[in-house]
């Protein structure tokens, strides 16, 4: 009988122990249902084990306990549960985080210099004093000891790790930088190869996108300069802007400009594809050359400014303006004749011999015989000069108009004025100090061979007035400050001379400009002034020449 009610006893006891447990109630609603009293005291609520340390020996069995820390131990006051995943104590509530290391994606270093927000940003970090700054999903991932970088946005300066002072904003920019220093790259995939290049500054999306090594250059604008891998010193703005061009130190302004451009030191302003023969503006740097590929004005030419022609005349043609804004080119013979229709500035009868100046023909008065007029001291009262015929009238001598053929008059014809250009028929080295005659022996054009290449000097035909225009451009120059000049020299004597300063290495351009009186025969040569060990003249049409003209 005993034992029947042990075992009665029993079952009761293990049907009530999987039941659901009510304290301060009979109904409970879970495994544990705990109900405050109906007036609220100081001994409502639960109790979790406080303790001063958290325990030890915890492991699988314990995933998920909880206990209260008080404070008074090592860990900070507050509720915590065992992760056993985290084989860690993890705390309650946002309050309980007191740094950025407290997030499971943030980290910072002991000092909090350098701060990393996202998974993956900055995993690598040393935890030294680099002062960098990562936001965005592996953000700075592999950075260990680069310094002043900031990456925000999803994979930005991920592959960097010595880097120091690049600045990457957008998703994946600046991302395969490795050792690169001082880029900023500003947009979607910008600067995205670029591994070792230092001082980019890429603005737009793609911008520079595949650079990898290339420096100190400046894109600005979707997919500027995009497909450069290596050029350096460029400067890019626009939009598509140099999109394919390799080279180094180019300008490109304007949306597409310089697109399939290869070469260097190029300049172009343009708003489209265009080529070097269509682009508005284009230009070589290394060759001082700047050229337009519109017609260039002055001015506007429909109030008071002109505007150049689009082609080139023939030879010996020269450029007239029609007074309206437009300038042509034309043939001199066109602007110039002997006597046709001239005005006679100067007319006076001498007996029978007639004294005439023509209206600037730079000549003495020239006579006519006019014995079979009669003339007998007679004073003109009409004249008139049409073509090479003078139509006179004397006074009261009762007689129509009578007619002197003038075509024997000598009046200058321009189109047969000196005109010369020469260059250097090959580059010219000088060493010696002072002032060294230029070996002019190439003649571009010669109108009346006035120009001996052999002793190279110009002998002036006749007296008049003559423009001497000459330019030199150096090569090979000495390091240091030299003074460097040109000189005209007239009969061995120098006449005009324009010197100043170089320092450095660079190549270097003088000029010297000047109108000179000449007298039939003189002679007249260019020399270069120089006090540098050596330097160099460069050959060629385009970079040393001498122009000489007479213009009175």
């Amino acid at each position: 009988m005993k034992l029947l009610k042990s075992c009665i006893l029993f079952v009761l006891i293990s049907q009530y122990t999987i039941a659901q447990i009510g304290i301060g109630n009979t109904n409970p609603n879970a495994q544990l249902d705990i109900s405050a009293g109906t007036i609220a005291s100081e001994k409502d609520g639960l109790l979790i084990p406080r303790l001063d340390e958290y325990p030890t020996g915890v492991g699988a069995n314990q995933n998920g306990m909880l206990v209260f820390i008080t404070g008074n131990g090592a860990p900070t006051k507050g509720f915590y549960y065992w992760d056993n995943d985290a084989m860690n104590w993890i705390s309650f509530g946002a309050s309980n985080v007191e740094k950025i290391d407290d997030l499971i994606d943030g980290k910072s270093d002991s000092t909090g210099s350098s701060v990393f927000l996202g998974f993956g940003a900055g995993s690598n970090d040393d935890g030294s004093n680099n002062q960098n700054v990562g936001i965005g999903f592996e953000a700075l991932n592999n950075n260990t000891d680069g310094f002043w970088n900031i990456g925000i946005g999803y994979g930005s300066l991920y592959t960097n790790t010595s880097g120091d002072g690049n600045i990457a904003m957008g998703w994946l920019s600046l991302r395969n930088n490795t050792l690169g220093f001082a880029n900023l790259a500003l947009g979607h995939q910008s600067l995205n190869l670029n591994t070792t290049g230092d001082y980019n500054t890429a603005i737009g999306t793609y911008a520079l996108l595949k650079n990898e090594n290339g420096s100190l250059n400046l894109a600005v604008g979707s997919y500027s300069s995009a497909e450069n891998t290596s050029g350096s010193y460029n400067t890019i703005i626009g939009n598509d802007a140099g999109r394919f061009s390799y080279g180094s130190s180019n300008v490109f302004l304007g949306y597409r400009s310089g697109y399939y451009e290869t070469g260097n030191n190029k300049l172009y302003i343009e708003n489209n594809a265009a080529d070097s023969d269509s682009a508005l503006i284009y230009g070589e740097f290394d060759n001082n050359i700047l050229r337009t590929n519109s017609e260039f004005q002055i001015r506007n030419p429909s109030s008071n400014g002109y505007a150049f022609p689009l082609i080139d005349g023939t030879s010996n043609q020269v450029l007239s303006t029609d007074g309206n804004g437009q300038l042509t080119f034309v043939n001199v013979n066109t602007l110039f004749t002997d006597n046709d229709n001239q005005t006679i500035d100067n007319l006076n009868l001498d007996g029978t011999t007639l004294e005439i100046s023509l209206e600037n023909d730079e000549e003495a008065d020239q006579t006519v015989d006019l014995s079979s007029l009669n003339t007998d001291n007679q004073t003109i009262d009409n004249f008139n000069l049409n073509g090479t015929t003078l139509e006179i009238s004397l006074e009261n001598d009762g007689e129509t108009n009578q007619t002197v053929d003038l075509s024997s008059l000598q009046s200058p014809n321009i189109s047969n004025f000196s005109l010369a250009r020469i260059t250097l028929s090959a580059n010219q080295t000088i060493s010696n100090t002072g002032y060294t005659k230029l070996n002019f022996g190439n003649i571009d054009f010669d109108i009346n061979a006035d120009f001996d290449t052999i002793n190279d000097e110009f002998i002036a035909p006749t007296n008049g007035y003559y423009r001497v225009n000459t330019v030199c451009r150096t090569y090979g120059v000495s390091s240091g400050t030299y003074l460097y000049g040109l000189a005209i020299y007239v009969n061995g004597t120098r006449v005009r001379l324009k010197r100043y300063n170089q320092t450095g290495t660079a190549n270097f351009v003088r000029t010297l400009d000047n109108v000179l009186a000449l007298n039939a025969g003189d002679t007249l040569d260019v020399r270069f002034y120089n006090v540098s060990p050596s330097i160099s003249i460069t050959s060629g049409s385009q970079e040393t020449a001498l122009v000489i003209e007479r213009i009175r």
